[in-house]
C-alpha cells in the first residue's frame, strides 16, 4: 500500500494551488456522404490507410523528457473524386481544438487545386512539452468545394509518455477505425468486430490489422478465445515501430443462433486505453442463418448495429447547426433483399430528417446507404428510434443517443504524483454557471453537472474530459482524489477555469 507523508502532502497541495483548465469548443466533424472500402470524396492516407472526414487518426506515442522531443507523420491528402477540387482555406490546413498548440503543420500546401486522383503531401507535427505525459487531441481541418463535405475533419490523437513504450493498435479490413479505441464525441463505441449474418455449417474470415504505434519493439504472445465459434491466428510476434501484420479471424456457426465472444491479445502494451494487465480484448459478434435467403445487415463507422445491441450516438450539435451520420444496409444472405416503400423511418421527425436508400432491392453481398442529419431543436439529451423495414426480412430497430448543444473539452496539466496515477485515483471535473460552485469526490454539491475520470492502467489518469452544453457562460473545476487503503483522500480543487461560446 502506498503512503504518503506530512512533507509529500504539501508538496502534493502545491502541485495542486498551480492547476489551471484549458478549454476548446469543438465542433463536429462533418462525415462523408460516401461508403464501402474505397472512399469518394476527400480522404488521408497514413499507413496504407485512408480516413474520411470523421475519422480518428491515431498518431501513436512520443517519448516527452525534452522540450524539443516531437513525432513527424507524413500524411497524403486524395482527391477520390470524379472532379477537381479546389482548397479554400487560409491556411490550407488548420488545427484546432482542445491540444491544437501541440499540433503543427510546419510547411503549409501550396497547390490550392487537386485534380481527380490527385494528390497534397503535408506533415503532422506533435511536440507535447517537457514532461507533458498523458493523452492529447486537436482537430485537422481542410476547407474545399468538395460537394458533400465543404469542411473535412479528423480528430488526431497522440499519447505522451516518459519512456519508449509500443503500443498495440487493431484495425478493420473494412473501416479506418481503430477496434476498442474509437469515441463518438464522448461516447465510446462499442469495442466489436463483427462478421454479420452466415449460413451455419459454413464460415467466412476476416482480416484485423494490428500494428505497433508505439516507440519501442511490441512482442505479442497467445491470442485466445472464449468459446469456440471463432477462431484465428496472427502472423508475427513481434513487431518493430509502426511495423504492422495480419490478424486472421475466422467465424464457424454451428446453429442459427448469435454468438458474441471475448477475443484476447496479450502483449507488452500497457498503454492503450482497452488493456488490462497487457491483454488486449475486444468482442467478437456474428450470427448463424439456418437456411438460404435474405439477412440484413445495419452498420455505421464500421460498427455492425445488427449484432451489438442496435444503438447509435451521435455527437453534441448546436441548435443552429446539424450533425449527419451515415448507415449502410448490406444484404448478407443468399437471395434478394427487398426494402420496403420508403424503408426508413424515424419517430422523432422534428430533430431528424431521413435521406432514403436510392435502391430497394439487394444483392446478396452487396449494400446501399443511407443517411440520417441530426437538427436539435433543444440542448439536452434527445433519443428516439430509426425504423429500418424490409419485405423479406423484418423490421430492425435501431436506438440513436442525440446531444442537443457543443462539445466543450476540458483538459488540464497532469498531476505526476503517483496516488491519482493508480487504482482508486483519478479527476472529478464539475461545471456550473456560477463561479462559487463546490462539489466533493462523492457529491456534486452545487454543481450543475459533473464527470469523473477513473485510473483504468497505463502510465498516468486521462486529463479530459467532455461536457455537451448550450451556449452560454460556464465555470469548471477540477478535483483530484487518491485513495489509501479504503479511504478516499481528495485534494484542493482548482479556481475556476470559464468558457463562453
Amino acid at each position: 500500500m502506498m503512503r504518503i507523508t506530512q512533507a509529500k502532502q504539501k508538496k502534493i497541495l502545491a502541485i495542486l494551488s498551480f492547476l489551471s483548465i484549458l478549454f476548446t469548443v469543438q465542433c463536429a466533424a462533418v462525415p462523408l456522404f460516401k461508403y464501402g472500402n474505397s472512399f469518394d470524396g476527400l480522404v488521408i492516407s497514413y499507413n496504407s490507410e485512408e480516413y474520411v472526414s470523421g475519422n480518428r487518426l491515431h498518431l501513436g506515442t512520443q517519448i516527452a523528457q525534452l522540450s524539443t522531443d516531437a513525432k513527424i507523420i507524413n500524411v497524403t491528402l486524395v482527391n477520390k473524386n470524379a472532379n477537381p477540387v479546389n482548397l479554400s482555406g487560409s491556411p490550407i490546413v488548420s488545427i484546432g481544438g482542445a491540444n491544437s498548440s501541440l499540433f503543427t503543420i510546419p510547411i503549409q500546401p501550396t497547390n490550392t487545386t487537386l485534380a481527380p486522383n490527385g494528390t497534397l503531401a503535408f506533415q503532422i507535427v506533435y511536440k507535447p512539452g517537457a514532461s507533458n505525459y498523458g493523452t492529447h487531441n486537436a482537430t485537422l481541418s481542410i476547407n474545399s468545394d468538395e460537394a458533400d463535405v465543404p469542411k473535412f475533419s479528423v480528430l488526431l490523437v497522440a499519447s505522451a509518455t516518459s519512456t519508449k513504450v509500443p503500443m498495440l493498435q487493431v484495425k478493420d479490413e473494412n473501416s479506418a477505425v481503430d477496434i476498442a479505441s474509437y469515441f463518438n464525441g464522448s461516447t465510446a463505441v462499442p469495442s466489436v468486430a463483427a462478421f454479420g449474418a452466415v449460413q451455419s455449417t459454413t464460415s467466412t474470415v476476416k482480416t484485423l490489422t494490428v500494428r505497433n504505434i508505439g516507440q519501442s519493439a511490441l512482442k505479442i504472445g497467445t491470442v485466445s478465445f472464449t468459446g469456440t465459434a471463432f477462431t484465428g491466428t496472427i502472423k508475427k510476434s513481434t513487431l518493430a515501430v509502426n511495423e504492422a501484420t495480419d490478424l486472421t479471424l475466422t467465424f464457424s456457426p454451428s446453429a442459427a443462433t448469435t454468438y458474441s465472444e471475448t477475443l484476447t491479445i496479450a502483449s507488452n502494451d500497457s498503454l492503450s486505453t482497452n488493456v488490462t494487465n497487457s491483454q488486449y480484448k475486444f468482442t467478437l459478434k456474428g450470427a448463424g442463418l439456418a437456411s438460404s435467403g435474405p439477412k440484413i445487415q445495419v452498420t455505421s463507422d464500421g460498427i455492425d448495429l445488427t449484432t451489438t445491441g442496435g444503438s447509435v450516438s451521435f455527437v453534441g450539435t448546436k441548435t443552429s447547426e446539424n450533425f449527419t451520420k451515415v448507415f449502410r444496409l448490406k444484404n448478407v444472405g443468399t437471395a434478394d433483399l427487398t426494402l420496403g416503400s420508403n424503408p426508413i423511418s424515424i419517430d422523432n421527425s422534428t430533430d431528424f430528417t431521413v435521406f432514403q436508400p436510392d435502391t430497394l432491392t439487394i444483392k446478396p453481398d452487396q449494400s446501399v446507404g443511407f443517411s440520417v442529419v441530426f437538427h436539435p431543436g433543444s440542448t439536452g439529451l434527445i433519443t428516439t428510434t430509426l425504423r429500418i423495414a424490409s419485405v423479406t426480412d423484418g423490421e430492425i430497430d435501431v436506438t440513436l443517443n442525440a446531444p442537443g448543444g457543443t462539445n466543450v473539452a476540458v483538459t488540464w496539466p497532469a498531476l505526476k504524483q503517483g496516488a491519482v496515477n493508480s487504482l482508486g485515483g483519478g479527476y472529478k471535473v464539475c461545471y456550473s454557471t456560477v463561479s462559487t460552485f463546490v462539489f466533493t469526490s462523492s457529491s456534486d454539491g452545487t454543481a450543475v453537472g459533473c464527470n469523473t475520470i477513473n485510473y483504468s492502467g497505463g502510465t498516468y489518469t486521462p486529463n479530459q474530459t467532455v461536457f455537451t452544453l448550450s451556449s452560454g457562460t460556464y465555470y469548471f473545476k477540477v478535483l483530484p482524489f487518491t485513495k489509501f487503503g479504503n479511504t478516499i483522500i481528495t485534494e484542493t480543487a482548482s479556481s475556476a477555469g470559464s468558457v463562453t461560446f
